[in-house]
């Protein structure tokens, strides 16, 4: 098995978020799927929703409230970026096994002027693709037989162990 990562960052910009204060912000994601593409690329596509925690200024005490922000996003990855495996490379296909993608948030005062009051918001992540090849697999099935091969020569010791019997005197 072979993981190909790529970092991704996105920033999205508040405006007119005047007499509130953002408290906190978190990524949910919704969606992820994979496009096998030529050229040993695979796209990974998908959406995730933004959610700040803010609250309301003014004198009277304030619950907070939260504003959702749904984003998409489209990353290309080559498979080939890294890898030494000759049937990835040389166009055999594999299958992947896992996709993840687990993005964080940050926010920042970006602009604060008399009522005008604009917020940064930056999602980090790492998209990994498991990626097996068909040579993956064969190599697994190489090491599955040697391993058994093992195994049924520890049994064959065993039963050609000599046994001593208790009842000759």
């Amino acid at each position: 098995m072979t993981t190909v990562n790529k970092k991704i960052s996105d920033s999205t910009e508040l405006l007119e978020f005047e007499h509130n204060t953002i408290i906190d912000c978190k990524v949910k994601l919704q969606n992820i799927f994979t496009k096998e593409l030529p050229e040993s690329q695979m796209g990974v596509y998908g959406d995730y929703d933004i959610l700040i925690f803010y609250r309301h200024d003014s004198r009277r005490k304030s619950n907070y409230q939260v504003k959702t922000i749904r984003k998409t996003f489209n990353e290309i990855l080559s498979l080939a970026d890294g890898l030494e495996d000759y049937s990835v490379l040389h166009g055999e296909r594999g299958k992947i096994e896992e996709v993840s993608f687990e993005p964080t948030c940050d926010f920042k005062l970006k602009n604060k002027h008399h009522n005008d009051v604009s917020y940064e918001i930056q999602v980090l992540g790492d998209i990994k693709i498991t990626y097996y090849s068909k040579n993956h697999e064969k190599q697994d099935e190489k090491q599955d037989e040697k391993q058994d091969e093992k195994q049924d020569e520890k049994q064959d010791e065993k039963h050609k162990a000599p046994h001593k019997n208790k009842n000759m005197i």
